[in-house]
């Protein structure tokens, strides 16, 4: 299953752990934010690595999952179509 992992990270050390953790499994959309895939098991095994590093008090880390549904209604603004314009919905 697909993840949209975004965080706010404090420490460099931590950040580029995090950066190098995450490009394993997926790629770079922005500074702080990745597109991951994520097989059976490799879950559990990210947020385990991820938390042995953040500092809770000061980090976030959020994983939200992307419906196989509503990854066919992804908008890219740079390319020059909507993959399923009239099925989509704005939360």
């Amino acid at each position: 299953m697909k993840y949209l992992v975004m965080y706010d990270i404090t420490q460099e050390k931590a950040r580029r752990q995090i950066d190098k953790i995450l490009k394993n499994y997926g790629i770079r959309m922005q500074k702080s934010f990745f597109k991951c895939e994520l097989k059976t098991g490799e879950l559990t095994d990210i947020v385990k690595r991820i938390n042995e590093i953040i500092d809770v008090k000061t980090d976030s880390v959020l994983m939200y999952p992307i419906c196989r549904k509503c990854e066919l209604c992804e908008i890219d603004l740079l390319e020059t179509h909507m993959t399923h314009p009239q099925s989509f919905l704005i939360l």
